[in-house]
């Protein structure tokens, strides 16, 4: 079994659920972080970032979308510093 779960950290809430309603996603368990903790925490850089876990929870896989290489640098490097967004 594949469960997806978006974890929405940037925008607020509701924009999130309007997205959500928007574009007609119904099978995506959504959760929100207004601190951005949860994305510090994993090193998350990007809105646009794909992971796959195992069943016991360990990152077996990564994808991040819409950045070139020197973004993503920039990103990452960002992230390490704790800055989020």
């Amino acid at each position: 079994m594949v469960r997806v779960v978006g974890l929405g950290s940037q925008q607020d809430q509701a924009a999130a659920q309007a997205f959500a309603r928007d574009t007609g996603i119904t099978s995506v368990t959504m959760l929100w972080d207004p601190t951005g903790s949860t994305w510090k925490h994993y090193g998350i850089v990007q809105n646009s970032e794909t992971w796959l876990l195992d069943a016991k929870g360990n990152r077996i896989g990564r994808k991040m979308f819409g950045l070139d290489a020197k973004a993503r640098v920039i990103a990452e490097a960002n992230a390490r510093a704790g800055i989020v967004g």
